[in-house]
């Protein structure tokens, strides 16, 4: 059943990505539709068993009433998921993200659309002792996500590897040297920390299920170095690859361009940017508007960058 979907969904629309899921598969299914991963219950110790593994629930009902604050710490985890369900049941209590206060603003913390998850062992192979680590992960190769899985807990315990990291909600360079340590973590708070040399695109505004037509265009954060973002569309075969190099007083940005994106980078944010410069151009804008942090090492640039073509900031 499932394989004729997906071919139906190909004869009608080859040139588009088909995405089913079922609810149960045979031995090589998943070459053809995604495999229901079944369910949970809304308990800590499941919640936290789902983190080193794979599961869409972010939580279930049971015979109890799910405590509020599971339900919020499950939101933060589950923002992060590729994919992820919010489920419930007639004879338990509602339990939908807009229920509770904390829980609303838990969902709303995090909206990204790139599912990529590792272990942290998979970015930095050498350090053995990040093996057993597995409440931690990185979305990708560039942001840290460190959740809160003790019951009823507002602190973490946290280990960076040894890098330069930069604190996602202040931009603060951070260099860790390989030691665990506490932080203080709230309900409706996600522990993220951005890898040094990374560049994260963000949408200020629109849910990544919105229409193109709706889109505002991204801010961009950049720390020094180099590095590199794909920019799916979500249907299309391909994704688009872009580099981006920021050396010496030249910032540029290219890469292969696969489609139109019809939106352009307004914000350019470098991390740990020393010093400021005295002035900054592109190739459009003669002279850049810009704030600079200098106890964070935070430089703000708004830009008016084509998000699918060659472009740079030349800094003087």
């Amino acid at each position: 059943m499932g394989s004729v979907s997906r071919t139906s969904m190909l004869t009608r629309r080859p040139s588009k990505r088909p995405m089913v899921i079922t609810g149960s598969t045979i031995a090589g299914a998943g070459v053809h539709v995604g495999h229901w991963l079944g369910d949970n219950a809304s308990l800590w110790s499941k919640y936290r068993l789902n983190r080193p593994h794979a599961q869409l629930h972010i939580y279930l009902p049971n015979s109890h009433a799910t405590p509020q604050t599971l339900c919020a710490r499950w939101a933060t985890l589950g923002a992060f998921y590729p994919l992820h369900r919010n489920n419930t049941h007639e004879d338990s209590i509602p339990q939908e993200f807009y229920r509770w206060l904390s829980d609303a603003e838990a969902a709303r913390s995090s909206t990204f659309s790139e599912p990529v998850l590792s272990p942290l062992f998979y970015i930095y192979p050498e350090d053995t002792y990040i093996y057993p680590i597995d409440l931690q992960f990185f979305y990708g190769d560039a942001i840290l996500v460190s959740p809160v899985t003790k019951e009823n807990s507002t602190s973490v315990d946290i280990y960076p590897p040894d890098h330069i990291f930069y604190d996602w909600y202040t931009g603060a360079q951070v260099r860790w040297r390989g030691e665990t340590y506490a932080s203080d973590v709230a309900f409706t708070d996600i522990p993220l920390h951005i890898r040094g040399g990374s560049i994260i695109p963000l949408r200020t505004e629109r849910a990544p299920t919105a229409p193109p037509s709706s889109a505002k265009s991204p801010s961009m954060w950049s720390s020094h170095q180099v590095g590199t973002e794909l920019l799916p569309d979500a249907c299309t075969w391909t994704t688009a690859n872009h580099s981006n190099r920021h050396q010496l007083w030249r910032s540029s940005l290219r890469g292969h361009f696969a489609y139109d994106a019809s939106v352009k980078v307004e914000t350019l944010t470098i991390l740990g940017q020393n010093g400021q410069p005295q002035r900054m151009s592109t190739g459009s804008v003669a002279e850049v508007k810009h704030e600079y942090d200098g106890k964070l090492k935070v430089l703000t640039l708004q830009v008016d960058l084509p998000l699918t073509s060659s472009a740079e900031v030349i800094f003087l």
